[in-house]
């Protein structure tokens, strides 16, 4: 796949936002405060940055509509994901899913698991 010359132009944008981000240590600093904080601490940390208010509503409707649509987003993502090779595991309750996670590590004979913090938590 190529990308087209508005294509190119929107992705070095992209990626100059995201060095220039990255090297923002107060910026970095809010936005995990921003994602990681209660709801005040989210309000706080988003009002201190340039647009903060429009980011927090943005970020709010990309979740809102995350989950409203969940399901379908689940069955796109499997689908991809199968498509590339991977298996996707589902398990109905955390206790099942810790026992999924567990064989897996024990048969790939793994000595570390990391885990990622979820999202819609």
């Amino acid at each position: 796949m190529t990308l087209d010359k508005i294509g190119v132009e929107a992705h070095e944008q992209l990626i100059s936002k995201i060095i220039n981000g990255i090297g923002d240590k107060q910026r970095r600093a809010q936005l995990y405060l921003g994602t990681e904080g209660d709801r005040e601490e989210s309000e706080k940390a988003y009002s201190e940055l340039p647009n903060g208010n429009w980011l927090l509503q943005e970020a709010r409707r990309i979740r809102r509509q995350s989950i409203e649509n969940l399901d379908d987003n689940i069955k796109k993502f499997t689908h991809s994901a199968e498509a590339s090779g991977v298996h996707v595991h589902f398990a109905h309750d955390g206790a099942t899913a810790v026992r999924v996670v567990l064989s897996l590590a024990h048969e790939a004979r793994a000595r570390r698991i990391v885990k990622a913090k979820s999202m819609t938590s």
